[in-house]
């Protein structure tokens, strides 16, 4: 189904805020086992989802910069 990027958006700073107190690591690893069992269990297609976030990542960019951009600024500052 079709996701609009700032709720997308919204929903990825919530999770981001719920792991943030974990080493980056696990914070990664968290992240990838809940893709995954999301992607399993509802019988989704990877590669299609994977795509449909790539799209969701470009259009967040063309229209809701600021928010990608803080996006960004926390995986470089707190995760590297």
């Amino acid at each position: 189904p079709h996701v609009k990027a700032r709720p997308v958006l919204t929903t990825a700073y919530a999770a981001l805020s719920a792991i943030q107190g974990d080493r980056p690591g696990q914070q990664v690893g968290a992240v990838a086992v809940l893709f995954l069992s999301l992607v399993e269990e509802l019988n989704l297609d990877i590669n299609e989802v994977l795509n449909q976030a790539s799209r969701i990542r470009k259009d967040a960019r063309n229209f809701y910069q600021p928010e990608v951009r803080a996006l960004q600024q926390y995986i470089q500052e707190e995760l590297k």
